[in-house]
């Protein structure tokens, strides 16, 4: 390395920085020369660091080195470069490699070092910032703008206060272009150069916002509605950059979005690379693999029912040679009290991705992480979901799973009965038609929320013997603090399972002998179903609707005019693990509806009283839809449904002509298949005297279609 004095000649200030003791750079000489500014820039600087790699950091303003502090083996250059200096710097220096990690807007910079590194013969790498991600659609506005100025151009046009969240450097061009000062509220950094330009544009001190990121989608959403704005104005510029986060606040406020695209997706000679392409190419020229954030291991390890004696041999070993253990605070609590963990031996007691992340992100030096998951890992554990969370964050890591004895498993052993036959659900936080399932299924394992979900499922199972849903003689099993000391296992009745009062940790078993017998097809006879006055869809148009639906497992019906519920009713009792909303708006119907549906014990069927499309807005996004009745409202319905889901599934019936000749055509004027028309004519059988005659009734039309995406 050379004289300080150089340096400082170079960017008019030069901070010295090893362990912050001021020692002389040259005697350790520098590998890596790091343009950064950013917060990948900051976070590989301190990589760098953590792996003993020697580098000099540039950065462009004073502010810019604060926020970067100090670092072990770091020297810390201030000060904009020209690229004649930044040739002369690399030749000088002897750098091994040049990594630019200045802003994906940073344009003319990028350039300016790519150009110093192609002179100098010096490996140059870009570390380009992920801004992939797909923007929101139904009618959410969003105007994308290739520049500065285009965007400019745009948001003249759109009145009211605007909120500008690009920063300082571009705002004199936007002042001008937009030319009143007055509408702007501008977020720079609190910086007095940012301020400073701020001044010099007009903008007034009450629509300045200095602040350092990142801001959540709360804190955005606060603001816009402080400032009143109308419209917001961001770079293209990831979820690093908060892009998401602002765009979710514009929508949850109501405004337009206008985003200035990243200028690096056109750059199509430019060799990019992510944050983690970039760690591999460093190990591979430095020699120092530590620096690769793919050495990372996370270990899911799963602790068995929770006993020392259930727990493998290599899941012990995996927790012992762990840098960190994770896990929810219980098992974390019980792995020290079985001596699984040791008393000094460090651990969090969380495990879901939101936590897990920023602390590794915190401590880079912690390379093997165990998560203790109870049970096994395939088994509603969250591993799968941890791992998801990682992975969609960027973490380029290694994972394994180490699987445990499961509390399905467990029980399974205690009462003598196989599970590889069995239906496997949970109501331990989510919503499942456990009467439906039983209802079809033989055997059925039922992980419960503790005492309220043993509660729950009693009384379910109970209401659905009360009304011969289910057969008194089912067997229940019950499965109590399994593997500890207060361990309790066996059959039970029902009485003793309504009776149980002692919190804990609880799995069921259920066994249904009549479920074999539970037909499989639609058809459910019309005397089935509680009627009055209210049009009910007949049972052989309903087998033939149900078909053309072509309903999936984890379907989302609607089923529009409704009536009795008919058609809820099978495709739930088909489907228990479907979702129906069943959208009817005369009260006395819904009132026969929801009747209809107590009488089968349906769980996963909801009830919207409302004359479509009204109310459609707020439900989940369907996967298929039913309209049995449309109150001449068929076009305005099949828009709201092709607006949430443009490939919906959707079959409707009709009686006359009328809303035959509407249903075709909306078909016509919407992006639809080309519909499937059936004319369906039914004949009953009727007794009259000693003799039997055919007795028709009304024909029906049978449509159905799908969008087209």
């Amino acid at each position: 390395m050379k004289p300080q004095s150089s340096l400082r000649a170079l960017t008019g200030h030069m901070i010295n920085q090893n362990e912050g003791k001021g020692q002389d750079m040259s005697k350790f000489g520098t590998e890596i020369l790091l343009f950064a500014g950013t917060t990948e820039g900051r976070e590989l600087a301190e990589r760098l660091s953590e792996a003993g790699i020697r580098c000099a950091v540039s950065v462009a303003t004073e502010y810019g080195a604060q926020v970067l502090g100090p670092g072990k083996g770091r020297t810390l250059l201030q000060g904009r470069l020209s690229q004649e200096q930044m040739e002369f710097l690399i030749r000088e220096e002897d750098f091994t490699c040049v990594v630019d990690a200045t802003h994906p807007f940073a344009t003319e910079v990028s350039a300016q070092i790519r150009k110093a590194c192609e002179e100098t013969e010096v490996p140059y790498l870009r570390l380009a910032r992920d801004t992939e991600g797909e923007l929101p659609v139904g009618g959410f506005g969003i105007y994308e703008a290739a520049t500065m100025q285009e965007a400019a151009q745009i948001l003249r046009g759109i009145p009211g206060n605007l909120f500008l969240t690009t920063g300082s450097k571009d705002l004199p061009l936007l002042a001008a272009e937009i030319g009143e000062p007055e509408r702007l509220f501008v977020r720079v950094l609190p910086s007095v150069e940012s301020l400073t330009i701020c001044m010099e544009c007009g903008i007034p001190v009450g629509h300045l916002i200095a602040m350092q990121g990142p801001f959540t989608q709360e804190l955005n959403v606060d603001i816009l509605r402080q400032t009143g704005a109308s419209a917001l104005l961001t770079k293209e510029s990831g979820k690093i950059g908060g892009f998401d986060d602002k765009v979710a606040a514009a929508r949850e406020v109501g405004i337009p979005v206008v985003v200035v695209r990243n200028p690096e997706k056109k750059a199509e000679d430019r060799e990019l690379l992510s944050f983690d392409d970039v760690l591999e190419r460093l190990a591979e020229i430095t020699g120092v693999r530590a620096i690769s954030r793919a050495e990372r291991e996370y270990v899911m390890v799963a602790a068995g029912p929770g006993d020392a004696r259930h727990l493998t041999e290599e899941a012990g070993k995996a927790v012992e040679e762990a840098d960190v253990v994770f896990g929810a605070p219980s098992v974390i609590a019980r792995a020290r009290e079985i001596g699984l963990l040791k008393t000094d031996q460090l651990s969090q007691p969380f495990y879901k991705a939101s936590q897990v992340l920023p602390y590794m992100i915190e401590h880079p030096e912690l390379r093997r992480a165990a998560v203790l998951l109870s049970g096994d890992t395939g088994l509603y554990s969250g591993a799968a979901q941890l791992r998801a969370a990682l992975e969609k964050e960027g973490e380029s890591v290694r994972f394994r799973y180490l699987p445990g004895i499961s509390s399905v498993a467990a029980l399974a052993a205690v009462l003598q009965v196989t599970w590889e036959d069995a239906a496997i659900l949970s109501t331990h936080g989510r919503e499942r038609d456990v009467v439906g399932h039983l209802r079809r299924e033989r055997k059925v394992f039922l992980l419960v929320s503790g005492l309220s979900g043993v509660n729950k499922t009693a009384a379910l199972l109970k209401e659905a013997v009360a009304k011969n849903i289910l057969p008194a003689d089912m067997r229940i099993g019950c499965g109590y603090n399994l593997s500890q000391t207060t361990e309790e296992a066996g059959f039970v009745s029902l009485e003793q399972l309504e009776n149980m009062n002692k919190p804990g940790l609880y799995i069921l078993y259920l066994e249904n002998p009549a479920a074999d017998a539970c037909p499989v097809t639609p058809g459910m006879e019309d005397e089935a179903f509680t009627r009055a006055e209210v049009p009910m869809t007949k049972e052989e148009v309903r087998v033939l609707a149900l078909s053309r639906l072509r309903l999936t497992r984890k379907a989302v019906l609607y089923d529009i005019g409704a009536g009795t519920g008919s058609v809820s009713v099978e495709a739930a009792r088909l489907c228990p693990d479907a979702k129906v909303y069943a959208v009817e708006r005369k009260p006395e119907a819904a009132a026969l509806l929801r009747e209809n549906l107590s009488k089968y014990c349906l769980r996963n069927v909801t009830v919207i009283e409302a004359e479509a499309p009204d109310g459609l807005q707020e439900l989940p996004v369907p996967t298929h839809v039913f309209v049995g009745g449309s109150g001449r409202a068929m076009k305005g319905i099949l828009e709201a449904v092709l607006d949430r889901n443009p490939a919906v599934r959707v079959a409707a019936t009709c009686v006359t002509l009328e809303t035959l000749q509407e249903i075709m055509q909306a078909a016509q004027e919407l992006p639809v298949s080309e519909p499937q028309v059936r004319q369906i004519s039914v004949s009953r059988a009727q007794k009259v005297g000693g003799y039997h005659m055919m007795k028709a009734l009304n024909p029906v039309y049978l449509i159905d279609f799908e969008g087209k995406c």
